[in-house]
């Protein structure tokens, strides 16, 4: 999205694989991105667990907790409510 905000979903056939384990490569894939000015965003999901991160100026990062959607935590909510304010600062309204 507009070439700050990357999402990375986690696909496999065994659905013990965390989202964690995804954020090495997530934070690659902003990290190559050229417009190093200002901060960017990503979005790690196996669609049960939800990890933000964000990359700023000299490549600084910082990872959000973990959101969860099972099995008591029903978190969609606030995930909705992340995703939408990291729209509104991506797309600068």
């Amino acid at each position: 999205m507009q070439e700050r905000l990357w999402i990375l979903t986690v696909e496999s056939k065994r659905t013990s694989i965390s989202v964690p384990a995804a954020l090495p490569q997530l934070l690659a894939y902003i990290a190559a991105n050229p417009d190093q000015q200002q901060p960017n965003y990503g979005m790690a999901t196996n669609g049960d667990e939800f990890v933000f991160l964000k990359l700023g100026a000299g490549l600084e990062y910082d990872a959000s907790r973990s959101f969860s959607l099972f099995p008591q935590r029903h978190e969609l909510g606030q995930v909705a409510q992340i995703l939408k304010a990291l729209g509104q600062k991506v797309l600068g309204q």
